[in-house]
């Protein structure tokens, strides 16, 4: 469970809206099962959301969420999530189809020494250019330590 009230990509001031290009989280809670694989770890991940704050679009729909990451050896990962995005636009939760609509997200992360990652990410691979204008791309340097 947890709050994320900043969203993504650029901030629309000049239109009616007021919000970033991709919508916040809001109040959103997520549950995920991990299992240990011949390859590495497998993870997959689901949740729900729901944003209090962007609603000048008069969208208030529900929104869901979906997740993967495979290792294919302790060094190489993939990861997958796709939103919805069911509180953007006119889709409802019996319409939704990853062809109609929503974000999908892919990245590669190789861990190249303990606890060091590179990963590559390439957000909004569909395209869906009446929401965005874009396809992004980011890199990331992540160091990550244990206590």
């Amino acid at each position: 469970m947890g709050l994320d009230t900043q969203g993504m990509g650029s901030f629309n001031s000049a239109d009616s809206l007021m919000r970033y290009d991709v919508k916040a989280m809001g109040f959103f809670m997520a549950a995920s099962k991990n299992w240990v694989t011949p390859l590495g770890n497998l993870g997959i991940h689901a949740g729900t959301n729901y944003n209090f704050a962007e609603v000048n679009d008069g969208d208030k729909d529900i929104n869901y969420f979906f997740g993967m990451d495979i290792e294919f050896n302790p060094e190489f990962s993939v990861l997958m999530e796709y939103n919805a995005a069911l509180n953007e636009n006119d889709m409802t939760a019996k319409t939704m189809s990853i062809s109609r609509g929503g974000y999908l997200n892919a990245a590669i992360r190789w861990t190249f020494v303990e606890h060091l990652h590179i990963e590559m990410d390439f957000n909004n691979l569909l395209f869906d250019d009446e929401k965005v204008d874009y396809f992004q791309r980011e890199l990331k340097i992540t160091y990550i330590e244990y206590f």
